[in-house]
Parts: structure tokens; sequence; C-alpha cells
């Protein structure tokens, strides 16, 4: 592997009316991989400060990443899985508009009548054997990120500062690794049985009588998918004040509002929304923390929140609205609540304690994980021992 690489800064206009700093910037990057080729990555930004206040900047940027050996070597290994057949027919319709059809052809080429067809279930008594493992064909992922934001440092607040970024990132020919539900899922949910996710999937054929159709053998492996897209925006608000002899508090919040999360799985497939889904890909997210200093003494008081998620995929919703109970259509938002005080005893020894989860937020019903762990409310306390260098 070689590289060659050159980057660039130019001060345009300085300290002058309406252009207190304007700055140009880019670099580019060419890089020779044993294992994929050569690839070529670039970026240009530019910041622009009319006055010392206020500073404006964008970035645009394409960047590579090559898949790791793992992904390209990692060993075939054996494993045991289960799976939701997607052409029982009580998933037909749980799909895209393809999924029906692409089903109906899919046992037709094993060799099931159609009223096997019609009736079939596709439900295994036992895990269903298969392989996991690296993928020799793998190429480089592509990303294209946009950024364009503001920053604001007002001289009349002293200790006040504002950002917000808005970006948009596109990967093309992602690395990801599906699972045999994803994997089978996506077979019949693409405008064509002749996709890699179909390739990876074995089923019975009609001659076994016993379970015709059914999936017997799978292969798991990481694919270059054909795209991710995100864009939303960021936000940093930061404010830091010590009130005469009071001490020191330092108020900051960040937070993000998630326009789009995407995914298409193969070129020409159907776009797969998760924004607001349980992966978790709340619409928003944020966390404020207020923290408090004076002489030896500090404390922390914080909280994370983000918006409540869907408890299934936004397709489904959208095919099947009165699936669920409107009441349990979400998990309820996220409410975490911190504190943590300590105290030094010198410059080496430092006590600490707190409390995680103050109100003891819970799980959801039917979930164990969203929007909190089981855990629950718990105590902690410790020390710090700086030790002089030997």
């Amino acid at each position: 592997m070689w590289e060659a690489f050159g980057e660039a800064r130019l001060p345009i206009i300085q300290d002058r009316p309406f252009a207190y700093d304007l700055t140009i910037s880019g670099a580019a990057r060419v890089s020779t991989y044993s294992t994929i080729g050569q690839t070529f990555t670039y970026q240009g930004s530019l910041n622009y400060a009319p006055v010392r206040d206020i500073r404006f900047r964008g970035t645009y940027a394409e960047a590579v990443r090559a898949p790791n050996i793992g992904e390209l070597f990692g060993p075939q290994n054996q494993t045991f899985l289960f799976v939701d057949d997607p052409c029982s027919q009580d998933n037909l319709n749980n799909g895209t508009d393809f999924r029906v059809a692409n089903c109906a052809a899919l046992l037709g080429s094993l060799g099931l009548s159609p009223e096997q067809i019609q009736g079939f279930d596709g439900a295994t008594s036992a895990s269903i054997p298969g392989v996991a493992g690296g993928n020799r064909n793998l190429t480089e992922e592509t990303a294209r990120t946009f950024t364009a934001g503001v920053v604001l440092q007002p001289r009349f607040i002293p200790g006040f500062s504002l950002s917000v970024d808005f970006y948009d990132v596109r990967i093309r020919d992602a690395v990801s690794t599906p699972s045999l539900q994803v994997v089978a899922d996506l077979c019949v949910d693409q405008p064509t049985l002749d996709n890699v996710f179909c390739a990876a999937i074995d089923r019975n054929p009609a001659s076994v009588t016993a379970a015709p159709g059914v999936v017997n053998g799978f292969r798991l492996q990481p694919q270059n998918v054909a795209e991710f897209a995100t864009r939303g925006i960021d936000m940093v608000l930061n404010y830091r004040v010590e009130p005469g002899d009071l001490g020191l508090f330092n108020f900051r919040l960040t937070g993000n509002y998630l326009d789009r999360l995407t995914f298409i799985p193969t070129p020409g497939g159907d776009v797969v929304d998760s924004k607001g889904t349980a992966i978790p890909a709340p619409e928003w997210q944020a966390s404020f923390d207020l923290t408090y200093a004076k002489d030896n003494f500090g404390l922390n008081y914080g909280v994370n929140y983000y918006s409540g998620v869907l408890r299934t995929t936004n397709e489904l919703i959208a095919a099947q609205p009165d699936r669920f109970p409107e009441e349990f259509i979400y998990f309820k938002d996220r409410w975490v609540h911190e504190i943590q005080a300590s105290i030094a005893i010198d410059e080496g020894f430092t006590f600490y304690g707190g409390v995680n989860n103050l109100f003891n937020q819970t799980p959801d019903v039917g979930s164990f994980t969203i929007p909190v762990s089981p855990q629950g409310r718990f105590f902690y306390a410790g020390a710090r021992v700086n030790l002089p260098s030997f």
C-alpha cells in the first residue's frame, strides 16, 4: 500500500470591514491498497467571519473506507439461527409491494404447486444451520458529506458560545453484515430475485415432502449495499459564568434533530426509512449539563433525552396502520437524570459519588432496553488518586 496527499489553507482576507476573516482550505489523498486497488478522496472548506462575534463555515468532502481484514478474510464459521419466513402467509403483507410476487416466483422455482404456495407456512421446529464469515469481493465505501453552520461568540456575553450545523451525509457501497432475518426479508423485497440476498439463502425443493420451500441453510457475510443517507442539525450551546465569589457555573446543552435516515439495500430497491425507529434513531435528542465548582468542591447535574421511537418499522406502520393500539405504536421518551458530587482533599486525592437514573426510569412495556436499560437507579462512589511519577 502507498499513499500521497496534500493540503492547503489560504487566508484570503483578514481584519477588514465586514471581513474579519475569510479562509479557504482543501486537501486531497490518493491511496493504493493490495485488496481493492486505488482510491481518491478530497475535501474543501470555507470559513467566513464578517466580525469577530460570528462565523459561518461550510465543508464538502468525499471520503472512502477500505474494508478491514475481518470483513474481507474472516473465516467461515458455522452458526445456527431461527428465521421468520417472509414468504409465510402471515408475513406476505409485511414487506414491500414486490414481496407477494417474488415469494410466489421463488417457491414456484423450487417446484411447489400453486396450492402449496397459497398455504405456505415456512415455520421450522429447529434452528437453521448456516455459516458466517468474510467476503473477499468487497470494495470500498464512499461517503459524500456536506456541512454548513454558524458559530456565535458575542463579546457582550462573555463565556457564551452557540454553534448550529446542518449535515447531509450519503454513503454508497456501504459495508454491512445483515442478520439472517434481514437477508431473508431483503431477498423477496427487491424488484428482482436476482440479488445478493437471495444468493445467500437455501430452501428445500418440492421433492422434500416434509418441508418443501422451507429455509434449510444460509451464508452471512458483509456486503456492499447500495446507500445509507442521513441529514439533520446539530446544536451546541455553552455558557460559562463566575458571578463574584459564588464559584464557577457552566451550562452546556447539546442537541440533534434527525431529518432523514434511509437505507437502500440494493440499487433500484425500495428506500427503508429508519427515522424515528427503535435502532434507536429518534427524531430529537438532547443532553443538558449544569456544572458548579468552587475551591475543592464540584457538583454536576445532567439529563439525557430522546423522543419516542416506533416499536416497528415505518413501512409496517404505513402498510398496517391499525396493527398496534395507538398507545403502543411508540416506545416512550427517554428521560435519564444523573447527579455527581466530588471533593478534592489535595492535588492527588479526590472523592466522588453520585446517582445515575435518578428518577428510576424503567424500560417501556414490551422491551428490556428501550428507552433505558433494566438496571434502574443506582448509586456509586469512588476515589481518584494521582500517583507521582516513578
